[in-house]
């Protein structure tokens, strides 16, 4: 504004222009990390142990254990998965259907969705 009044403050006019990129910056960060926290990856409780005896999981407010003869059948799919309170994720999927639901284990553990089904697979045929 002092630069359009005719006033030469050539020093507050780099002021402005280092304050608005800066906030640009900050806002344009802020943005990636609030999307990237959206995507349920980062789910506060969250843990998955597939043995030789079932599975157990906790996802959010989904807590339990299976042993795999509870286990009807199992599909790799794509959806969403409920976490909690106001948490969604979308995208890969493990459907377990045992009797009376579907129990969706989400793509949020360190290893892949698909590393992990085929593990479920592999130890309910034993």
């Amino acid at each position: 504004l002092a630069y359009c009044s005719d006033i030469r403050n050539d020093g507050a006019l780099i002021l402005s222009i280092i304050s608005i990129v800066t906030f640009v910056v900050t806002g344009l960060i802020a943005l990636v990390i609030s999307n990237r926290s959206h995507t349920g990856v980062n789910v506060e409780a969250a843990g998955l142990v597939v043995s030789p005896g079932g599975l157990a999981m906790i996802q959010g407010d989904l807590v339990g254990e299976l042993r795999w003869e509870e286990i009807r059948s199992a599909k790799l799919t794509k959806g969403a998965v409920v976490l909690g309170k106001n948490r969604q994720f979308h995208g890969a999927c493990i459907q377990l259907v045992v009797e009376g639901t579907k129990i969706p284990i989400a793509d949020i553990y360190h290893e892949p969705v698909s590393q992990i089904y085929n593990s479920i697979m592999r130890l309910r045929a034993v």
